[in-house]
């Protein structure tokens, strides 16, 4: 009796520690980014890389491939790794994937990111559609990032309901960032 009392404390007691050990493995997916605009490779840094390649890529596709990789690596190099990835669908489409534990003020910090260095970069302004990932399952759309047509300089957040929410849930949040004169500043309307 009194082995089988031990044997159950101390199953007990390893599987909180594996809880809590995989909890503070994933807490960078979970908290809020930093200010990962000077995480490596920085957007100057992207920049450069760019410039090198445009004469030998004057359709751009290989530099949108290279700014995909290199955004991508920013948040895949860094310590600790988050699992971030964009593509390109088209030329003004791009796929943001992010993983399905991060938190939808760091997927808004990422999508903005996107949008202002992909219309600096490529002079074009982008859709973006963000997407939870997981792994070994397919990803999911949970939002996206429009301009105004009215006003292109600013652009739109949008999440659409996901097959994950259940019912009686929130409405999806519409969030407008202004970035005419250099002005930042976000505004969150709920859509019915």
């Amino acid at each position: 009796m009194k082995r089988v009392l031990i044997a159950c404390s101390l199953a007990v007691i390893i599987g909180i520690g594996m809880y809590l050990h995989s909890s503070f493995q994933h807490a960078a997916e979970a908290d809020s980014l930093e200010d990962f605009t000077t995480w490596e490779p920085t957007t100057a840094a992207i920049r450069a890389a760019l410039d090198t390649n445009k004469p030998a890529d004057p359709s751009g596709d290989l530099n949108r491939t290279l700014y995909a990789k290199l955004f991508t690596s920013r948040f895949r190099l860094h310590d600790p790794k988050i699992a971030v990835r964009i593509k390109f669908v088209d030329r003004e489409h791009i796929a943001l994937m992010c993983p399905a534990r991060m938190e939808p003020w760091n997927m808004d910090q990422l999508a903005m990111a996107v949008w202002h260095e992909s219309r600096t970069l490529f002079n074009t302004t982008p859709n973006i559609d963000i997407f939870e990932t997981f792994i070994g399952s397919s990803r999911i759309k949970v939002g996206e990032v429009r301009s105004q047509k009215e006003h292109p300089q600013i652009a739109c957040i949008r999440y659409v309901k996901s097959p994950n929410m259940h019912a009686g849930s929130e409405p999806p949040v519409e969030l407008i960032e202004d970035t005419t004169a250099g002005a930042s500043s976000t505004t969150p309307t709920a859509k019915k």
